[in-house]
């Protein structure tokens, strides 16, 4: 027995000892619905879990809907560097190194540290997820982004979701992933459509089954866009955060649209705006459209790269044909075009 090698579940055990030292018996939490499972976010105070509570509004629970949760996810401030192994605690970082990862996987969970910044991990025997920050680090450098993705990751990886980084949009149920890099157009077609009523699950982010019908899931219900778009949204659209690292892209809590919480995927849309005044879809390769939306996927959640999640991803995207958007700059065009696109879906 003495012999055994010690497990990720094992450090867990040691990670959960110092949040109960930390006053963890007096957390607070919510409970958010995701793809039919209730997962519960603890955290010590507001400050650190503001971002994930606006971003995820549409998404919480009513508390007098609390149950046992199926999955939970802490976040929380601490020092990181309490984690480290000794093993890996005193190395020294390798020359012209800024920071320095430790990354760990075995059969019950996973862990990357980054010294001095945060630490993320899974434990899978116990269903829970873990999220700290360096106690004085920046929020927006640990945090840019969407905050928790890599713990939503860790929990969809065990319930057999995929993440993408993709807008999710329909009509009359139908429904197709947008996938672009930044810049191209992608959230704002996506919410345009919002606006005009279409059926919309998200606009950067969506959860897809890994089997079944291939469908698009929410994850959040806020919305990003740059300055130059700001103006198409409802007034006075709560703030959640700004991210001056991206040219001051401002994200804001949509959770007043109507999201729908399930559609069918029938194709892939990869956008890019062209100084023609008409809006045209046309077939694309398939091939490069799908590197890129699942490259970006992965590179968005950062950390371990997984080939055999890659591989996953490009098997449940292969069967869905792909197509090419040229925007024009006329919004209401471009939704127009894609309503008619979807109908002969």
């Amino acid at each position: 027995m003495g012999n055994e090698k010690p497990t990720i579940s094992a450090f867990f055990e040691r990670v959960e000892q110092h949040i109960l030292k930390k006053n963890g018996v007096l957390y607070e939490s919510f409970q958010i619905g995701l793809a039919g499972k209730r997962v519960e976010i603890r955290y010590w105070d507001e400050k650190e879990v503001s971002l994930i509570r606006y971003s995820v509004l549409g998404r919480v629970l009513p508390q007098e809907k609390y149950a046992v949760p199926d999955a939970v996810i802490w976040c929380y401030t601490h020092d990181v560097n309490l984690y480290i192994p000794d093993s890996f605690r005193d190395r020294p970082l390798p020359e012209g190194a800024i920071t320095d990862v430790y990354q760990g996987k075995d059969a019950t969970g996973c862990i990357r540290i980054t010294r001095s910044a945060e630490m993320a991990g899974a434990d899978y025997i116990r269903n829970t997820y873990y999220f700290c920050r360096q106690a004085g680090t920046d929020d927006e450098d640990c945090m840019l982004g969407h905050p928790l993705l890599r713990c939503f990751y860790f929990w969809a990886e065990q319930e057999n979701l995929l993440i993408l980084h993709s807008a999710a949009v329909g009509f009359n149920h139908k429904g197709v992933l947008i996938s672009a890099r930044g810049g191209a157009g992608k959230s704002t077609l996506s919410v345009s459509c919002l606006l005009e009523g279409l059926d919309f699950v998200s606009d950067d982010y969506v959860l897809l089954r890994e089997t079944g019908e291939v469908n698009a899931l929410p994850l959040y219900t806020m919305i990003g866009l740059n300055q130059d778009m700001y103006r198409i949204l409802k007034p006075n659209m709560p703030v959640i955060k700004t991210e001056e690292k991206r040219n001051g892209k401002k994200f804001f809590d949509a959770s007043a649209y109507s999201f729908q919480e399930q559609l069918p995927i029938k194709a892939i849309l990869f956008p890019h705006v062209t100084e023609g005044s008409e809006p045209r879809i046309a077939p694309a390769d398939q091939g490069p459209v799908l590197v890129k939306l699942v490259h970006s996927s992965v590179s968005q959640i950062g950390g371990r790269r997984d080939t055999e999640r890659v591989r996953r991803m490009i098997a449940r995207l292969k069967p869905l044909p792909v197509y090419e958007f040229s925007l024009s700059k006329d919004l209401k065009q471009n939704v127009e075009v894609l309503k008619n696109f979807m109908e002969g879906l």
